[in-house]
């Protein structure tokens, strides 16, 4: 009798409660590994805190020009809505029928703030005659910010001017003035060049919607607390992590207590010191993977630190190799945690990219984009550069991209091509 053996091995890597632990702690930002610590410091009587304020970090506002502040998180939050001003705002002035009415058709209005339904539906659904809706409208529309609830975009641009000629422009040619039809648009109304660039000119000058500039809504509260305080010390660069992982110690009194106890009270304490100790020592190789990120960093990227430059390429997998870390564990150190600097508040991803497509090694795609950007902004508009110009242009600076790729990064800046952009006389 023939027997078919056949033997499967399977190596699978077991993740531990422990190694989840420490990778949860890895990943957590600020907020997150203070929440963490504090509960297990509840659940585990050997994690004890050297600094007691860690046990209940406060909410305090922040800003890049306060450097010193020893508990930086800085706070995003509008405290009254503008729909509650406008609404407030309206019960100031208006009798309380006009008011009721002048209410619903506020949250009918986009974050535009135009008119999402029609002035019939309005007038069906408030019961009111069209003579007392357009005088309650009026009324709105002057209220501050002024030209709120016009049905249309045209309609609220056409507000602002009494120029015939744009009112014209503004009702049959915007599609046109979008895709600069500057010659389509001369031809149609009848103008010449130099009189098509005056409205658009003029147009440019008009509020492009009622909100513009201004969020109707209400936010959420939010909070973003930065992981790292960078400074600048007369041209040296320091840095600190900002967690309190390193006030975390092992209770003394109870370390003692294990020492003397027996049996099951023995075994109990023993499994939390070990679970204590875990922790503890996670934490600190947290904050030591996180400092050698940081050295390597401000290194790296010394001139953005010091406000002199533009950052340079680097990617999280150089980086592992710069440091002798994993990639997934710089991943983890990297993702969800904030910096602050001179400059700014920025998250930590935003150090680490990659290299322009086809440039130099040293130069980053932040980079340029910023030289395409400056390069459109000082075009002449009447001659405005295509992209194999561009490209040119950079090639002879000893950035080496192609066409292709200049593309790409002026669409992804929001430019339009050079024909697009051009001017006409």
């Amino acid at each position: 009798m023939d027997f078919d053996l056949s033997l499967n091995q399977e190596v699978k890597l077991m993740i531990t409660p422990e190694l989840k632990l420490g990778l949860e702690l890895l990943s957590m930002n600020y907020l997150e590994l203070n929440k963490k610590i504090n509960e297990l410091a509840l659940e585990n009587v050997f994690l004890e805190f050297t600094n007691k304020e860690a046990l209940y970090p406060q909410m305090t506002d922040f800003s890049k020009n306060r450097l010193d502040d020893r508990n930086p998180i800085l706070s995003l939050v509008n405290e009254e809505s503008l729909y509650e001003r406008i609404s407030k705002d309206m019960k100031l002035e208006l009798d309380p029928k006009s008011y009721l009415a002048a209410n619903y058709i506020i949250s009918k209005i986009d974050d535009r703030g135009i008119l999402t339904v029609s002035k019939m539906t309005i007038k069906e659904k408030l019961a009111w005659d069209q003579e007392d809706l357009e005088e309650l409208l009026i009324k709105i529309r002057n209220m501050e910010p002024q030209g709120l609830a016009y049905e249309t975009i045209e309609d609220f641009l056409k507000s602002q001017t009494q120029d015939e000629n744009l009112r014209i422009l503004i009702d049959n040619h915007l599609l046109d003035v979008g895709e600069n039809k500057i010659p389509h648009i001369a031809r149609q109304m009848g103008l010449d060049y130099g009189e098509v660039n005056r409205l658009l000119d003029e147009l440019k000058r008009l509020k492009p919607y009622p909100l513009f500039g201004l969020d109707l809504f209400e936010k959420k509260l939010d909070y973003i607390c930065p992981d790292i305080l960078v400074k600048n010390k007369d041209k040296t660069l320091e840095f600190e992590v900002l967690a309190h992982e390193k006030d975390v110690v092992l209770s003394s009194s109870y370390i003692k207590m294990l020492e003397e106890a027996r049996g099951d009270s023995r075994d109990y304490l023993l499994k939390k010191f070990r679970q204590a100790d875990f922790i503890r020592k996670s934490l600190e190789e947290r904050r030591l993977n996180t400092e050698k990120l940081m050295t390597f960093l401000l290194d790296r990227q010394r001139e953005f630190f010091l406000n002199q430059g533009q950052l340079k390429t680097l990617t999280r997998s150089e980086l592992a190799e710069k440091v002798d870390l994993s990639p997934s564990t710089v991943t983890r150190i990297v993702n969800n945690k904030y910096l602050v600097c001179e400059r700014g508040i920025y998250p930590l991803g935003y150090f680490f990219m990659e290299g322009a497509a086809g440039n130099s090694k040293d130069l980053s795609r932040d980079y340029i984009e910023t030289r395409i950007l400056r390069l459109i902004e000082e075009e002449d508009p009447r001659r405005p550069l295509s992209d194999e110009a561009i490209k040119l242009r950079l090639n002879g600076e000893k950035i080496e991209i192609e066409r292709r790729t200049v593309a790409k990064y002026r669409k992804n800046l929001g430019l339009k091509s050079s024909r697009a952009r051009k001017l006409y006389d």
